[in-house]
């Protein structure tokens, strides 16, 4: 048998040598940055017209570029460029410097940002989009919807109170997001007072322009109104909407259901439809309504014991669509979540949960480059990644082939190489990764 080896052992000596330059904890970075050169990124950020000093360290182009790599490697506050970046010289070469910038230097960028530079970066992300996207040919629908933005200061222009689920009565931001086939088509940051007509009305015309096949607008319960509505009508998109039970109309209908109305979809859910319903008062169309009971299993700890209870939950669907059937009408509803896991990606995988600038466009600007990033990305998993990727976080993507150690070695002439342990477990996957971005 071996002989057992014990700590408390032969003692060693520890010597240490600063020497290596090109060593990297940020593995496949050098790749997807190619796939972001191959679709001329760095180049359309160069006519962003953001001011630089003439004589400073950093190109506007360099900065921009930084706050996407910031966006990539997951680093949740500008401000922690300054630990998580400062040895990453071999990343910094890559990008054309000698060395990331400072976090007061990003953070001067963004006050300079005005609605100009806005409007850049949102014309940047729809060529990207006429480029890049494979829309459907036959009717399409889109998603609208608004998330709650905190920020990382209490003193923020624009920022008010408003509907603000986590911190109630905390100034916030709303920021409304259109979305379709997986894309961030429109977006735009209001103050946290915002009505939802005023939303709706802008997104409107903005995806008449960008999405010629638009037909129908999937909205959240809080967007539920009369102006809302009326306008939907006005402009001949059909509309997918929830309402509660707080609602007189949906409060009458589920009073008036009898227990052999409920038509089973699963073993938790079931459905009623209601054609021709006066939903809202000045409201004269009438629509169709699905009534949905939804039954889960919540935890609930009793004197240090785990139990299980089941809770019933009701709500309603809302639409102008009388031909469809109603399990379509509740499945094309409940596809609506795909922008719902934007929200939770951009917050966890991009680290947007809490705006940076203390300026209100700096923040637009902020948001404007994340959603150009995360379309990117959405292009990289399909083009350059397995099938099994495109519907997973960009979060898992990161933990698979970034977050490891790597030696990059750059032997001129554009050839560089990277070196992992041997113990790497997704060589396959990853070399297939590299062929197709280099085939790009």
């Amino acid at each position: 048998m071996p002989r057992t080896q014990f700590y408390h052992g032969r003692r060693c000596t520890i010597g240490v040598e600063y020497s290596a330059a090109h060593l990297s904890r940020w593995g496949f970075f050098p790749v997807i940055l190619e796939y972001l050169r191959t679709h001329k990124l760095p180049q359309r950020l160069e006519t962003i017209t953001l001011a630089t000093a003439a004589n400073g360290l950093y190109s506007t182009v360099d900065k921009l570029m930084s706050l996407v790599s910031l966006f990539l490697l997951g680093i949740a506050r500008i401000s922690h460029i300054d630990r998580s970046l400062a040895g990453e010289s071999a990343l910094a070469r890559l990008l054309g410097m000698a060395r990331f910038p400072s976090s007061d230097t990003l953070y001067a960028l963004l006050k300079k940002a005005t609605l100009c530079h806005v409007k850049q970066v949102d014309r940047i992300t729809h060529a990207l989009l006429t480029e890049q996207a494979r829309f459907e040919d036959g009717p399409l629908i889109a998603d609208l919807d608004l998330s709650a933005k905190s920020t990382e200061g209490r003193k923020r222009q624009g920022a008010t109170p408003g509907h603000n689920p986590q911190h109630k009565g905390r100034d916030c931001y709303q920021w409304a997001v259109a979305f379709a086939s997986g894309l961030v088509v429109w977006q735009r940051l209001w103050r946290g007072c915002t009505s939802g007509f005023s939303v709706v009305q802008l997104a409107v015309e903005a995806l008449r322009e960008r999405l010629p096949g638009l037909r129908i607008l999937r909205l959240d319960g809080g967007f539920l109104s009369t102006k809302v509505l009326t306008s939907l009508v006005k402009e001949g998109l059909g509309f997918l909407t929830k309402a509660g039970c707080k609602l007189v109309s949906i409060r009458t209908l589920l009073e008036q259901t009898q227990a052999s109305d409920w038509q089973s979809y699963n073993e938790h859910t079931r459905l009623r439809r209601c054609g021709k319903v006066h939903l809202l008062k000045d409201f004269p169309m009438l629509v169709t309504v699905v009534l949905v009971e939804c039954r889960r299993r919540q935890k609930k700890m009793k004197k240090g014991r785990l139990r299980w209870r089941t809770k019933v939950f009701y709500y309603a669907i809302v639409t102008d669509q009388h031909h469809w059937s109603t399990a379509k009408i509740y499945q094309t509803y409940k596809a609506r979540w795909a922008i719902e896991n934007f929200f939770k990606e951009a917050n966890q995988s991009f680290s947007s949960g809490k705006l940076p600038s203390s300026k209100f466009r700096g923040n637009q600007f902020y948001l404007g480059l994340l959603s150009l990033v995360s379309n990117l990305m959405q292009f990289f998993k399909r083009d350059c990644l397995p099938k099994s990727y495109r519907t997973v976080s960009f979060a898992t993507v990161r933990r698979h082939f970034l977050e490891h150690a790597v030696l990059i070695e750059d032997h001129g002439d554009g050839v560089i190489l990277l070196i992992f342990s041997e113990d790497y477990p997704l060589k396959h996957t990853a070399n297939r990764m590299l062929q197709k971005t280099l085939a790009a």
